[in-house]
């Protein structure tokens, strides 16, 4: 559904050229030290922004796209998002994947 990040950084600052624990300190590594939970904020900030500023109906009632949202599946530290049973858009619509995206 959501991926912000789509794999682009995976290789980013996991390989090991240097032994010596004061050339690791000054490889390239170092530098990427925090890139991983930047990019994490940067995307996951506003795509919460998005879901807070988007009105939906659920039930009738007018609330926000991150509220029609429900934590299913969790198995395994791992969980997926549905949207609860009568959701719709603000207009009574219903809620496509191509609106999702």
């Amino acid at each position: 559904m959501f991926d912000p990040l789509q794999e682009n950084f995976s290789n980013k600052g996991h390989t090991r050229y240097h032994h010596s624990l004061f050339r690791k300190l000054l490889a390239h590594d170092c530098s990427m030290i925090g890139y991983g939970a930047g990019e994490h904020f940067i995307h996951y900030v506003n795509m919460y922004a998005v879901l807070h500023h988007e009105k939906v109906l659920v039930d009738g009632k007018q609330t926000t796209l991150y509220h029609a949202f429900e934590v299913a599946n969790k198995q395994d530290g791992n969980a997926e998002l549905k949207l609860v049973s009568g959701a719709t858009r603000i207009d009574g619509s219903a809620i496509t994947s191509e609106y999702l995206e």
